[in-house]
């Protein structure tokens, strides 16, 4: 998961890093609602992912720990996976763009809501936008993936998922949770 995760990160690093961006690896946030050992694993991969960022270290101790309280969520909440996924997508819209400000300046930000707070506020619905379609969308597929390859039961531990699938629906057909 760390791995995958920095691998993608740093490969599309020109839209992974900045006030405005979309990090495709967040589409791996999801993965807790599967498997708990996802969440230090997005951790790790967040912490080595960030060290290219142009805000460097700030970047991967800020941004690694904001991918874990997100991961840490979607891992609470897996039983209602469209709550769970908001987790992410909150934790970085608002943590991101409160050490980036400080670095960026707000000429960085959008200028949508002027200086100060509202490049804050700019920052936070950017963010928050490019982290709801890597989340969202990008996650939401790869669930959906996991799931029709009968893939989501074997990865989730025996008795974790509660009822039904990963992305809130019927169980697949074909498929249970017995061995």
């Amino acid at each position: 998961m760390a791995a995958l995760y920095a691998a993608i990160t740093i490969a599309l690093g020109y839209i992974s890093y900045g006030p405005v961006q979309l990090r495709v690896s967040e589409a791996l946030a999801v993965m807790p609602i599967l498997m708990p050992e996802a969440v230090p694993g997005l951790f790790v991969g967040a912490a080595i992912g960030n060290i290219p960022s142009p805000v460097g270290v700030v970047d991967v101790i800020l941004g690694s720990l904001a991918t874990l309280l997100g991961a840490f969520g979607t891992w609470k909440l897996k039983g209602r996976p469209l709550l769970a996924m908001a987790c992410p997508v909150v934790a970085n819209a608002l943590i991101v763009p409160a050490y980036l400000l400080p670095i960026l300046g707000a000429d960085a930000f959008p200028g949508w809501f002027g200086p100060g707070l509202g490049a804050y506020v700019a920052g936070v619905l950017t963010v928050g936008a490019g982290e709801a379609v890597a989340v969202y969308l990008l996650g939401g597929l790869l669930l959906i993936a996991l799931e029709r390859a009968g893939l989501a039961e074997r990865l989730s531990p025996r008795g974790d998922r509660r009822g039904g699938s990963a992305t809130g629906g019927p169980a697949t057909p074909g498929h249970s949770d017995r061995g």
